[in-house]
């Protein structure tokens, strides 16, 4: 539709009006003060006679369409004389009145708003004045009367005017009936303007006027398709009722789709047919009916075919309302989804209904389980937690008490064949005395005694590996009960001698020793608890849970109840002196999201941390009401994972997570929030840690890989970070002993375990001692001379001989001499230099090493860095000559000198490309030579043997087609080695020196263990079991089998027997020519790799830096 500036424009180019009339016009609608429109402006100038129809209809017509049929531009000179008329002031003389000549009116009433604001005299014409000239006669006539006709009817003007006069009635009835016909496009075009004003109704009511009147006008099409889509309109927009506008949108569609302008509908049918999918959509969402939203989802899906088919919502269209249809279809699936998680709890109510009816708990946590796999916010549904809640109090009815006497046994396990040393690097600050009182620790499987006042060494003994169960001193202080999953019983030891008091047989894996007045609770993992005596070990009640339990439980003092939380789902109360279930509480928690044992804070509120995710944990706070135990808030969210114990201190509880963050709760708050967060410190670190907490007067003690202080200042809210020592080290435990500080750690550096006792004051704690348990020995026990006793090891560089008193007590805690390293090395092989020289090299890829030498004076132990690239140095070096045959992965294998480290010989340097390394296995010596495999395909004898310019070279080399495992060995004139296959391995034999022969033998299987040359035999032990013997003649000679025993360390070979020890604890004693076991020993411990023929005695490497000591006969 044009403005009316357009409008005037429009008049001027076709020049229906004159200049000035046109300006006139400008002018006169510019001092106007309200709107007129180009419908009331054509009507004035039409009744005025200025249009004809004809002008009047299309002016009209190309206004309305907003378009110009013509392209010629107004005039420079016409626009000049526009805007002189527009400024110049109006003289009265230049507008006259043009009168209605022979014109007649469109409609019987012709007035406009128009016709009050330009009147009459706006428009005149200029033809119509009188000429200049006759105004201007210079004389007057004399007037003369006319003469006077006999009869008045005479006249010529009547009877000519009344011929007019009816020829003007006669016109003016045809210029009538011409006006009064219409072709019909006034009313398309009326109906136009109300659809484009958004006017549907009234639209649709022209629409239908004009197809009636008009049906083969050529705008029919288009009218039909315009009501369509304004009757659709009509039906969507506003409505609530979206299924009768789906109903109605496809009647309607239906009707439109042939139509030959059906195009025109396509733009708007783009954002309909997407308002009615969506309309159905969040009728859906928000209809909590299950039928009904089914139902509107199908609705929905009905819609979305219409918005899918390509005749209605074409891709050109379809890409700009792509992201709202992406949405309402994630809309649909989200209803579909909500549908089908209400029928799967409804399923899922009912099913765990059955179960709980039937007993069977365990189906019951399986099918909720299986729902919230695939719901997950489902957890916290009424409907879902009521029917697992009514589930759990039935299973208090399934808590069985019994009152079973059990006696225990007052006699100890028949000592074995060997007596274990336990190796032990002491540091104190005081004297050692006579040991009063003790304390005990638990690390790799062996439970220790120490001296509580200097730190010595008491007692060891071997509980087993599979559960380190913290051990309980009993009420007098005076024993200790652990745990033996090597037998499967507790022990009752002497906490000063470790003697035993007396065992109970268990037939369950134990979870948690618990106190409780004279007696303890066995806690055990399948959900049996036993009431034992502390001083008699006799059991004398039990209960049984209908669960697996597997964190530890704790007990409350007013009234005394034993909390008991389940491998999932449930928090069992048992009444302390009878053990009878008081309650079965449902708790929600899946298998394995609560590791920390609960505890209970001093105004009887019990805390639990469950581990809810990945990366956060909830607090759960529980408490009495009215007799019974029940949740007094909703669970706090905290962020990590919490793993260790937390720690109560008054009304508040403390807690550590993964991240390294503190938490500090208070209780006795409100009673709505009873337990809130009082203070925290912030996440720092970003490894997962295994957070130890200890408190002590006001500070807090955190050990994970760190050993932390932090002030509490509670009334500030905040937690001040202290102290920060022993960084890198793995804290295993940690506790406050009276006014000592006890912990336990791994160091980052050397191995073994360090335990610390430190004196606690304001500025922290002072040590007092500290104890090094459990450092591997470095190869075996070695002695200078026959009658002295073997010397040890361990990977820290400490040196130990072990004499007949340290084999009798079982204790060597006093080093004969040490490297004396600040931060020590992990010392891991030994190598032979002489009968009274070692050389001890660190782990890859460390080059420092430790050198011993009997002859020297003062230590006899020198620190040394090797000459090699510490980044590069691999395991294995041998002796060869008079040096040490060291490969690098750089490729150099080095020959240095053992007592000072330094190159002996410029190296070895094989050809490599550009970057590369070599993956060399272990050198094996072969007299003053040593050889060598590269990893890739060569084998090398090396041999430095100019002594004037000493360098390490290749004397001989061949090819090997596979590649070689880590260990070789020589046997007299031949070289052994394994080649590793795709499924199975072979036995290589090379000649020696010229390394020329190879010859190769199927084993069948994997070679697990060697191949080791002792005395005429080659060794392997298999994957199969079996420990299979080789004689020089490359044939098989005997075969023993080993069942699931692995061997550890080289054997040794000693008339005509060899002897092989086994990471079990066996030690088989095989008759060299014949492959019989002669003798079988089972020790009860592990053993690593390394033993020693000495004074008639096997000396025995164990595990957890122990010696075995066994008669060689």
């Amino acid at each position: 539709m044009m403005n009316i500036p357009e409008f005037l424009d429009l008049l001027e180019m076709y020049e229906y009006l004159a200049e000035n009339q046109i300006a006139a016009l400008r002018r006169q609608l510019a001092q106007m003060d309200r709107d007129v429109t180009p419908e009331q402006i054509v009507n004035s100038l039409l009744q005025r006679g200025h249009l004809t129809k004809y002008q009047a209809k299309r002016v009209l017509a190309e206004a309305q369409s907003g378009k110009s049929q013509r392209t010629q531009s107004v005039s420079s000179g016409r626009r000049r004389a526009q805007e002189k008329w527009l400024s110049s002031t109006p003289v009265e003389e230049e507008i006259m009145d043009l009168g209605e000549g022979d014109l007649v009116p469109l409609d019987e009433d012709g007035s406009s708003a128009f016709d009050d604001v330009i009147g009459d005299d706006v428009l005149s014409d200029q033809d119509d004045l009188a000429p200049i000239g006759d105004a201007a006669s210079g004389k007057r006539k004399k007037y003369v009367k006319k003469a006077q006709r006999k009869n008045r009817w005479d006249s010529p003007l009547l009877l000519f005017g009344g011929a007019g006069l009816v020829l003007l009635v006669l016109a003016g009835g045809l210029l009538f009936a011409w006006l009064s016909w219409d072709s019909g496009d006034s009313v398309f075009q009326l109906a136009e303007t109300d659809y484009e004003g958004r006017k549907y109704a009234q639209a649709v009511s022209k629409y239908d006027k004009f197809l009636s009147s008009f049906p083969t006008h050529s705008q029919a099409p288009t009218a039909r398709v315009r009501r369509g889509l304004a009757n659709l309109r009509l039906a969507i927009e506003g409505t609530n009722n979206y299924e009768q506008a789906l109903t109605r949108t496809t009647e309607i569609l239906n009707e439109l789709k042939d139509e030959p302008e059906f195009a025109l509908a396509r733009p708007e049918l783009a954002s309909l047919l997407p308002d009615v999918a969506n309309g159905l959509a969040q009728a859906a969402i928000a209809e909590d009916a299950t039928a009904k939203r089914r139902e509107l989802v199908a609705r929905a899906q009905e819609a979305m075919t219409l918005v899918d088919d390509s005749n209605y919502l074409p891709t050109s269209l379809r890409s700009g309302q792509q992201t709202r249809i992406d949405g309402i279809v994630a809309d649909i699936h989200r209803v579909e989804r909500g549908i089908s998680r209400d029928e799967e709890l409804a399923a899922a109510v009912t099913d765990i209904q059955t179960a709980a009816q039937s007993d069977d708990f365990e189906a019951v946590y399986r099918r909720r389980q299986t729902l919230l796999r695939v719901y997950p916010s489902l957890s916290d549904d009424p409907r879902l937690q009521d029917a697992v809640r009514n589930a759990v109090t039935a299973l208090e009815a399934r808590v069985i008490v019994s009152a079973e006497n059990v006696p225990a046994t007052r006699q100890d396990h028949p000592l074995g064949q060997a007596r274990t040393v336990m190796i032990a690097a002491r540091t104190s600050s005081v004297s050692p005395q006579p040991a009063k009182e003790a304390v005990t620790v638990v690390l790799d499987g062996a439970i220790y005694g120490l001296d509580r006042r200097a730190g010595s060494p008491l007692w060891r003994r071997f509980l087993g590996f599979s559960n380190q169960v913290e051990p309980l001193m009993t009420s007098d202080q005076s024993a200790v009960i652990a745990a033996s999953s090597l037998r499967q019983e507790l022990v009752k030891l002497n906490a000063l001698t470790g003697e035993l008091a007396w065992r109970f047989p268990l037939t369950e894996e134990v979870v948690q020793l618990l106190a409780l007045g004279d007696d303890f609770l066995v806690v055990t993992k399948q959900g049996k608890l036993l009431r034992l005596n502390q001083k008699s070990g006799d059991q004398t009640q039990s209960v049984q849970l209908p669960q697996q339990i597997a964190v530890a439980a704790v007990v409350s003092k007013m009234p005394q109840r034993v909390m008991v939380v389940g491998l999932h789902s449930t928090l069992y109360v048992l009444d302390a002196k009878s053990l009878t279930c008081e309650q079965a509480i449902f708790l929600g928690h899946e298998a394995g999201a609560i590791v920390s044992p609960p505890v209970m804070s001093e105004l009887g509120h019990l805390c639990l941390f469950e581990n809810a995710g990945s990366d956060f944990s909830l607090l759960h706070v529980l408490g009495n009401k009215e007799k019974s135990l029940e949740q007094l808030q909703p669970p706090t969210r905290l962020p990590g994972l919490v793993l260790a114990p937390a720690l109560t201190f008054q009304s508040r509880v403390a807690a550590a997570n993964d991240r390294g963050a503190l938490f500090v709760f208070e209780g006795g708050m409100t009673k709505e929030n009873p337990v809130r967060l009082l203070a925290q410190t912030k996440t720092e670190r970003g490894d997962r840690l295994y957070s130890l907490i200890a408190l002590e007067n006001g500070y807090l003690w955190v050990g994970d890989n760190r050993l932390s202080r932090y002030a509490l200042q509670l009334s500030q809210q905040s937690i001040v970070p202290r102290v920060v020592e022993f960084d890198r080290d793995n804290f295993v435990s940690l506790r406050i002993d009276g006014d000592l500080l006890i912990h336990v750690r791994r160091p980052a550096q050397g191995g073994g375990v360090i335990v610390t006792a430190a004196d606690l004051n304001e500025s922290g704690a002072k040590q007092r001692w500290l104890t090094t348990l459990a450092a591997p020995l470095t190869g075996p026990a070695f002695a200078m001379a026959p009658q002295q006793p073997p010397l040890v090891m361990t990977s820290r560089g400490d040196l130990f001989e072990i004499t007949s008193t340290a084999v009798q007590s079982g204790v060597a805690d006093a080093p004969s001499d040490s490297a004396n390293y600040v931060s020590p090395p992990r010392l891991d092989r030994q190598v032979f230099v002489a009968d009274k020289r070692r050389l001890f090299l660190s782990a890859p890829p460390e080059n420092r090493a430790v050198y011993f030498d009997a002859a020297r004076s003062g230590s006899l132990l020198k620190q040394l860095t090797l000459e090699v690239p510490s980044d590069s140095i691999t395991s294995g070096a041998v002796l060869a000559g008079v040096g040490v045959v060291a490969p690098s992965s750089q490729g150099q294998v080095f020959y240095l000198d053992p007592a000072t480290g330094a190159a002996a010989a410029l190296p070895f340097q094989p050809r490599l490309a550009l970057g590369e390394n070599l993956d060399w296995n272990e050198p094996v010596a072969d007299g003053q030579a040593a050889i060598v495999f590269d990893g890739r395909q060569t084998l090398y004898r090396l041999q430095a043997d100019d002594p004037t310019t000493p360098q390490l070279a290749s004397v001989a080399e061949c090819v090997i087609d596979g590649k070689l495992g880590p260990i070789m060995a020589v046997m007299g004139p031949t070289l052994l080695a394994k080649q590793i296959g795709d499924t199975t391995d072979q036995l290589v034999f090379v000649s020696l020196p010229d390394l020329q022969s190879v010859q190769k033998v199927p084993i069948e299987a994997r070679i697990i263990a060697g191949p080791f040359a002792v005395g005429d035999r080659a060794i392997v032990q298999t994957s199969q079991g079996v420990l299979i013997a080789y004689g020089a003649d490359q044939q098989e000679h005997w075969r023993v089998p080993t069942e699931t025993s692995v061997l550890v360390g080289e054997p040794i070979y000693a008339d005509d027997r060899i002897i092989v020890t086994c990471a079990d604890g066996r030690v088989l004693q095989i008759d060299a020519t014949s492959g019989e076991v002669a003798k079988t020993i089972q020790l009860d411990e592990p053993l690593t790799g390394g033993v020693a023929l000495h004074d008639g005695k096997l000396w025995i490497n164990g595990y957890g830096g122990v010696v075995h000591v066994l008669d060689w006969k």
